[in-house]
C-alpha cells in the first residue's frame, strides 16, 4: 500500500506556535481543543487550577499529554500524561469522545507569557495537538504575614557577669508560602539588640543571623562602668524576604555584674638568679607559683634562647599542664649555642616563661629574671650498665614484690627491662625507666628455674648504648600455702597434753 504523509501547517502569530494539524499516513489525526486555560487569566502560584480538554476521534485515543510553557511556546515542559484507554463511542455516534480534566498545581514560575497544550494519541500513533488561544499569567500571591518571634533567655530575673560567654536563644517562625519548598534558617533574619534603664536606646549584639535558635554571647567588662548594672533586657527581630518583621524582648529584666577580671599572680622560681649553668641533655626542674582570686586552670611553659645575634622564637616545653609548681624538662639540643666562656666552653642564654591561666582565660605570666645559661654536653664517663639484682641464685615467689637494681653511668635517655624464663633464648619486656637505678616489680608467672634479668641502656638519641644481664639464673616459683590444723585439747588440770601439728598441701 503507498503512504501519503501530510505536513501539518504551523501557524505562527507572534510568538506562539499554533499546531493545527498533524497528518500522519494512518489517516486524519485525533481533533483537540483546550477548553481551559483558553483566554487571558492571572494564577497565583501554589493554587490548584482544573485544566479541561476535549478529544473526538474516529479510533480510540491511546493517552493525552499535556504541557506547560512560561515563554509563549518557545519550550514546553511536560505537566502529565492523561491514559484514556477505559473510555469507548459515545452513544449514537460513531466518534469517540473525550472530555478530560486534569488538577493541575501552580509552579512557581512567575510569566505573562504562559500556554498549556494537549497532544491527543490514537491507538495507531496519530497525533492531534492544541495550544490555549491566548497567554496567561502566572505570578506569587503577596507575602504580608511577619515572622513570629519568642525570646527564650534571658528573660528575666538573671544574673550574669562580664567577661563570660552565655547563650541567648529565641524562637522564631514563619509559614512556608505556596512557592517554597525549604525551610531554610536563611528564610528569617535576625537581629539580637540589648539596652539597659541607665542607657538610652538598643545596641546591637549582632545583626543579619540565621534563624538557628541560639547565638553566644560574651559580656564585655567596661572599666568606666559601675558594677551591678541593673535593667537589662534583651530584644530580637525577626524578619522575612519580603519585608514583614516582628520583634519580642524579654519579659523582665536581667542584673550584670562585674566578673573576674583579675589574671592570675605567676612567679618563676627556678632558675632565676643567673647562675645557673644546665646542659644539653640533663633532665632539671622548673619551679614556679601561680595563684588566683578564683583558681588556676592550666599552665604552659616555654623557652627562648639568645645566641649572640637574634632571639628564638618561643618554643612549649609544656602546654596545658596542672599547676602542680614544677616540671622535669630534658634539655633538648636544638638550642644554638653562640658564646664561649673563659675555659672556651659554648654556651647560650635562655629564658624561661610560665603562663597561668584562670576560668576566664585571663593570663598571668613571668619570666626568669636572669637568664639561664644552657652548655654543650658534658664530657661524662661511656654510658654503662651492670645489673646487680637479681644476679643468680635468688628464689623469688609469683605475687610478691621485689626491686629489680641496677648500676647505670653516664648521661643517658631511658632503660628497658627486659625477662627471659628460658635461660636467655626469648626475652620479654617487663618495664621501662628514665631516671632512677631500680625498678619495683610484682612477680609474674609461669614460674622457672632458668630465670635472667637484662637491662638495655639508651643513649639520648634513643640508641642501645649498653646492656647487661644476670650473671647466672634465678628461679620463680609458685606460693605453696601451709594450712594447720590443731585439735582439740581436753582439760587436764595438771597434765600436759602435746600438740600435733598436720601440713596438708
Amino acid at each position: 500500500m503507498r503512504r501519503k504523509w501530510t505536513l501539518g501547517v504551523i501557524i505562527l502569530i507572534g510568538a506562539t506556535l499554533l499546531f493545527t494539524q498533524i497528518v500522519s499516513a494512518y489517516g486524519t489525526p485525533p481533533t483537540v481543543r483546550v477548553e481551559k486555560p483558553n483566554r487571558p487569566m492571572t494564577l497565583k502560584v501554589g493554587q490548584t487550577y482544573r485544566i479541561f480538554v476535549f478529544v473526538s476521534h474516529t479510533s480510540r485515543i491511546d493517552r493525552i499529554e499535556l504541557y506547560f510553557s512560561k515563554d509563549n511556546g518557545l519550550s514546553w515542559e511536560l505537566i502529565e500524561v492523561i491514559d484514556t484507554s477505559r473510555y469507548g463511542f459515545e452513544e449514537g455516534t460513531t466518534r469517540y469522545i473525550y472530555n478530560e480534566h486534569f488538577d493541575w498545581q501552580v509552579p512557581d514560575k512567575e510569566s505573562t507569557e504562559c500556554l498549556i497544550r494537549a497532544d491527543a494519541f490514537d491507538i495507531r500513533g496519530s497525533r492531534g495537538i492544541d495550544i490555549s488561544d491566548f497567554t496567561f499569567t502566572i505570578e506569587r500571591e503577596p507575602d504580608t504575614t511577619p515572622p513570629t518571634v519568642r525570646v527564650i533567655w534571658p528573660n528575666g530575673g538573671e544574673v550574669l557577669e562580664t567577661r563570660t560567654a552565655y547563650t541567648i536563644r529565641w524562637e522564631a517562625n514563619d509559614p512556608l508560602n505556596a512557592w517554597e519548598t525549604s525551610d531554610s534558617p536563611d528564610r528569617i533574619k535576625i537581629n539580637i539588640l540589648y539596652a539597659n534603664d541607665e542607657e538610652m536606646g538598643w545596641g546591637y549584639v549582632k545583626r543579619n543571623l540565621p534563624n538557628t535558635g541560639s547565638f553566644r554571647w560574651f559580656i564585655p567588662y567596661r572599666p568606666d562602668s559601675s558594677y551591678p548594672i541593673r535593667g537589662w533586657k534583651i530584644k530580637i527581630t525577626a524578619s522575612d524576604n519580603y519585608g514583614n518583621g516582628s520583634s519580642d524582648t524579654s519579659d523582665g529584666t536581667f542584673t550584670v555584674v562585674s566578673g573576674d577580671v583579675t589574671p592570675p599572680t605567676v612567679r618563676v622560681r627556678y632558675p632565676n638568679t643567673g647562675l645557673e649553668v644546665w646542659r644539653i641533655g640533663e633532665v632539671r626542674n622548673i619551679l614556679w607559683t601561680a595563684t588566683d582570686d578564683v583558681g588556676v586552670t592550666k599552665v604552659d611553659i616555654l623557652y627562648r634562647y639568645y645566641s649572640g645575634s637574634f632571639f628564638s622564637s618561643w618554643k612549649y616545653i609544656a602546654r596545658g599542664i596542672s599547676n602542680t609548681g614544677s616540671y622535669s624538662w630534658r634539655i633538648p639540643d636544638d638550642i644554638k649555642l653562640y658564646f664561649r666562656d673563659a675555659d672556651g666552653e659554648l654556651y647560650a642564654l635562655c629564658e624561661i616563661k610560665v603562663k597561668a591561666y584562670d576560668a576566664k582565660n585571663q593570663i598571668g605570666m613571668d619570666s626568669n629574671d636572669n637568664d639561664l645559661i644552657i652548655k654543650e654536653r658534658g664530657h661524662t664517663t661511656p654510658i654503662q650498665i651492670r645489673v646487680i639484682e637479681p644476679n643468680g641464685g635468688e628464689l623469688w615467689r609469683i605475687g610478691d614484690r621485689v626491686k629489680i637494681r641496677w648500676i647505670a653511668t653516664g648521661l643517658w635517655r631511658e632503660v628497658g627491662i627486659y625477662l627471659s624464663r628460658d635461660g636467655g633464648r626469648t626475652w620479654g619486656i617487663i618495664g621501662k625507666r628514665r631516671s632512677g637505678n631500680s625498678f619495683s616489680w610484682r612477680v609474674s608467672g609461669p614460674p622457672s628455674s632458668n630465670c635472667l634479668i637484662e637491662i638495655v641502656v639508651y643513649d639520648m638519641n634513643g640508641k642501645i648504648a649498653d646492656r647487661d644481664a644476670s650473671n647466672r639464673a634465678f628461679g620463680i616459683t609458685k606460693i605453696r600455702p601451709i594450712k594447720t590444723h590443731l585439735p582439740r585439747i581436753p582439760k587436764m588440770p595438771k597434765q600436759r597434753v602435746p600438740i600435733k601439728v598436720e601440713e596438708f598441701k
